[in-house]
């Protein structure tokens, strides 16, 4: 696994040539879909194949990413924005930081070549190292978007689609927050999120509302970071985009260490994070297994991340019903024939939970109030059911 990591590197270095301009041609790794819900499931859960939830599988990825990040490709900083932070903790700062250009190619190019590596067949797929990030950092909040040279958002109605564009944390593996039945603990995903987003827009919180409360994702000094990105351009024409990504953070830690959590439906299953319902399914849905959390805590920022059709995602502890993150739609935009999550809502409440409480989860889809998204072949794309939380523990706990 290392070894793959260490080799697209060097092969999208060694095309990236003296000016950056990553483009999909460049693409240096990525992860398959399979199966679905209440139908057959496929594939394995992530990175080629492999199931993510099987804690060998994950602390080889996250290894791998540690090593593999030294040779992926600087995306850099094209320009940096200071701004006033939203926040009243003491201390805190704001910036906004351009990455990019990020080349993509036209929808016929794809619809020629398709993209084989990532996710969706008609996206642009990068993994590269984000270059001049703020570390010896407690990160507060982070807001991700696609975005044009002056910070304008790119959404469906513009031709672009966000599949997903992720910044993490590649010196760092994620907490080991809970524990599939008959599994030991591992991480939710292999890599530990500093900030994520898809079409439906994402916002990560790592501290709470109660100005008492002192958390934060503490990022280590001179710790490498890694943007990931997979964006479809539904225009013939090839165009340059960024990621911006708007960060407030403190100077060191904090008193609560906080993780960004993303939790699949699928999870436990060892399978695809893919949801496909069976041939004219309309109305479908898919429900964890139960797992197991594995330390004392604090979950808050409930939010689900659902693909277009997506009706709900469930949060239950306990058997008690904890959180419902509903999709809020824009309808067809553009020339688009589906509709468009415009975002997801939030449960910002704190809820404390301990050791051997039961965590599930539960997507439901609804096709027929709310169109999905198709490839450009004319496959139905794939569908997800994953829980975005923030986990919070003292950082003297064990």
């Amino acid at each position: 696994m290392i070894a793959t990591i260490a080799l697209f590197a060097l092969a999208a270095r060694a095309q990236a040539g003296p000016v950056f301009r990553l483009n999909s041609r460049q693409e240096m790794g990525g992860h398959n879909h399979g199966g679905g819900a209440e139908a057959k499931s496929g594939g394995g859960m992530g990175m080629g194949g492999f199931d993510i939830t099987n804690p060998t599988i994950s602390n080889m990825i996250s290894n791998a990413l540690y090593y593999g990040a030294i040779l992926m490709p600087k995306i850099p900083v094209n320009k940096t924005e200071t701004l006033k932070p939203q926040s009243s903790v003491p201390g805190a700062k704001r910036v906004r930081l351009y990455y990019g250009p990020m080349l993509l190619e036209s929808a016929a190019y794809k619809l020629k070549i398709p993209n084989k590596i990532g996710l969706d067949p008609q996206g642009n797929t990068w993994y590269s190292q984000a270059a001049n990030f703020p570390t010896d950092i407690s990160v507060l909040a982070s807001k991700i978007n696609v975005a044009d040279i002056n910070g304008k958002p790119l959404g469906v109605k513009d031709g672009v689609y966000n599949h997903h564009t992720v910044v993490a944390d590649a010196q760092k593996a994620p907490n080991a927050f809970v524990a599939c039945p008959g599994k030991s603990a591992a991480g939710s995903v292999p890599v530990a999120i500093l900030a994520s987003a898809g079409e439906e827009g994402g916002q990560y919180k790592f501290t709470t509302d109660d100005p008492k409360f002192s958390g934060g994702y503490y990022l280590g000094k001179g710790d490498r970071v890694a943007l990931f990105a997979e964006i479809v351009n539904y225009a013939n024409t090839t165009r340059d985009v960024y990621t911006t990504l708007d960060m407030e953070y403190v100077e060191g830690k904090t008193q609560y260490e906080v993780s960004a959590e993303a939790i699949s439906v699928t999870q436990c299953d060892g399978t695809s994070i893919g949801l496909k319902p069976a041939a004219g399914q309309m109305k479908f849905g898919a429900v964890s297994k139960e797992m197991t959390i594995q330390m004392d805590g604090v979950l808050f920022g409930s939010r689900g991340h659902l693909h277009d059709g997506g009706d709900y995602l469930k949060v239950i502890v306990n058997g008690k019903e904890i959180c419902t993150s509903q999709p809020e739609y824009f309808g067809k935009a553009g020339d688009a024939k589906w509709d468009t999550i415009k975002e997801m809502t939030t449960c910002k409440d704190p809820i404390p939970v301990k050791k051997g409480d039961k965590l599930v989860i539960d997507a439901g889809y609804d096709l027929n109030k709310h169109p999905a998204r198709s490839h450009l072949d004319g496959n139905t794309a794939e569908e997800m059911g994953v829980l975005n939380v923030q986990f919070a523990r003292l950082r003297d706990t064990k």
